[in-house]
């Protein structure tokens, strides 16, 4: 019962600062308005894609070493929507998930081609690329 007290607040608040349409709003619109007025910061926080990453141990020690960082990992998932990559070694790329599918791969250099514009870590084996109509990332130099 609190939970629709504090809708309720919140519409009252969203109609007082001069949203009209407060009053038929579903409860999720109503929730993002009152963040994006309250904290404007924390609501362009919260826009941002989650995702999570599956390395080890081991495979963290050689991505430091061979400087990739985070943030390209969290570009790609916010401008592609992927909510999961994990990290297979052997091809030096990351298998990229949208719900349980795997949709697309991206390797090492190509993360660090698109951010630094040169490759970081050479590779023996690739894997397979995806037929260019099922591509989601186009990158130029794939065929």
């Amino acid at each position: 019962m609190e939970y629709i007290v504090n809708i309720e607040q919140m519409r009252a608040e969203l109609k007082e600062s001069g949203i009209k349409q407060a009053m038929n709003m579903k409860e999720e619109t109503i929730i993002k308005k009152h963040k994006e007025l309250n904290n404007p910061d924390e609501a362009e926080q919260g826009a941002k894609a989650s995702f999570e990453v599956n390395i080890t141990k081991a495979d963290q020690v050689f991505f430091d070493n061979i400087g990739l960082e985070a943030e390209w990992l969290a570009s790609i998932a916010n401008q592609y929507d992927f909510d999961r990559f994990a990290y297979v070694h052997k091809f030096k790329a990351f298998r990229c998930y949208r719900g349980n599918n795997q949709v697309e791969w991206v390797s090492i250099n190509d993360l660090s081609l698109i951010n630094i514009k040169k490759e970081i870590t050479s590779t023996m084996m690739t894997f397979q690329p995806l037929q260019k109509d099922k591509q989601i990332i186009k990158l130029p130099w794939r065929k």
